[in-house]
This record gives structure tokens, sequence and C-alpha cells, in this order.
């Protein structure tokens, strides 16, 4: 099963809950940990590629700084292959990524989780105890971010609703 969410909306929530009511493994951070184990990366320099897109002076800058880099096309192609890995395993919910673009209609169920923007605002404000224009910013950076990244990596957009099984 994959998992895209918008931001606030509760989807990793909803992964968690799904695949433990389902006894399946759950990645999400997960994914970043395991493409750090397989090319030996720090895990707070993959996470500046995760989900987000950089240009080249970005990424050089910092590998310079950090000693090692690994670039944006690099990193698409451990999260394919770890993806795909999970998959032939089976039993899995994995949360974002563009894993419904890397994963066929045969392969996995896909979910996009959706809110009204008022509601996520509220989570927000709730879960990271943080003010209303703070949470409405946060949403607005994530959400470029995320769409940024799909369709810079994949060609795709992310709130194209056929892409999709279910909407929740």
């Amino acid at each position: 099963i994959t998992i895209s969410r918008q931001h606030g909306a509760r989807g990793v929530a909803l992964g968690r809950e799904v695949a433990k009511r389902l006894g399946f493994s759950f990645w999400d951070q997960e994914i970043v940990h395991a493409i750090s184990e397989r090319t030996g990366m720090d895990e707070k320099l993959l996470e500046t590629l995760d989900e987000h897109t950089r240009n080249t002076i970005e990424v050089l800058i910092d590998g310079l700084l950090r000693g090692r880099s690994l670039s944006e096309g690099e990193y698409l192609r451990q999260l394919m292959r770890l993806v795909h890995t999970i998959s032939k395993q089976g039993h899995a919910v994995l949360v974002g990524r563009g894993a419904q673009f890397i994963l066929g209609v045969e392969e996995a169920l896909h979910v996009r989780v959706v809110s009204p923007y008022g509601h996520k605002v509220r989570e927000l404000v709730k879960f990271k105890d943080i003010s209303e224009s703070a949470a409405r910013e946060e949403i607005e950076r994530i959400e470029t971010e995320r769409s940024a990244f799909i369709d810079h990596h994949y060609s795709r957009d992310v709130s194209d609703p056929s892409v999709y099984d279910v909407i929740v």
C-alpha cells in the first residue's frame, strides 16, 4: 500500500494504523534510514534530499561541508531500488516519496489522504503546538516542496486523482 498525503491530513498516522492492523511493515522515515544504511551516507544529508528538490550548487556545497555528497539522481535510484525491494517482499505500507509513481497499479494499492485546509491547520496547531499562521506557512512550504519533488523526479502531479485507487 502506498500512501500519499497532504501535510497535516494525518496520512502518516493512518498508514501506521493500517500497517499495525494488517500486520504489515511500515515505511516512512524508515526509508531514509534504510538508504543511509545501504549507502553509508549520513541520514541528515539524506533528509535534505528526501521529498525536496535541490539545485546542483546546494548539493555541491552540502557535500563539501559534510565531506561526502549524494546527488538527487543517486538518491532517487536508491529510493526506487528500495521501494521495489519492499514491494517484492509484500505486506508493507509506504508513505510518501512518490512510491505511487514507482510501483505500478498491479503492484500496490495507491491511497491519497486529503483534508480540508482548516482541519489541517488545526491539526498542526494541536500536535505541533504552533500558531495558526506558522501552521499555514508550514503547510504551504511543505506542500510546495512535495509537489516540486514529484514534478521534478516523476513529471507527474501528486494531486491527480486518477493516480489513486482510493482517496480518503
